[in-house]
């Protein structure tokens, strides 16, 4: 394992309640902004494609805000906004 994947593995741990809830990537983001944007952004496409993380659109697309924007992951043809630890 990365200590880039270690680290976003423990920053979820910190904002979610219990595995399996929907963090916030803008969230995640805020507490890895050490490690900078694109290094986050292909470690959690790798996640994504090991099938370690699941990442999703926010289903309503208005409550997003510019950081939500701006912290999206893209994946494939939609741009992610949440992340899940299953």
């Amino acid at each position: 394992m990365t200590d880039v994947r270690s680290e976003i593995l423990s920053a979820y741990c910190r904002l979610a309640r219990c595995r399996g809830d929907w963090v916030r990537i803008a969230e995640l983001r805020q507490q890895l902004a050490h490690l900078g944007h694109d290094l986050v952004t292909a470690e959690l496409r790798a996640m994504e494609l090991d099938r370690v993380a699941h990442l999703v659109p926010q289903a309503n697309q208005k409550v997003l805000t510019a950081t939500d924007h701006a912290a999206a992951v893209r994946i494939g043809m939609d741009r992610c906004h949440l992340m899940s630890i299953p």
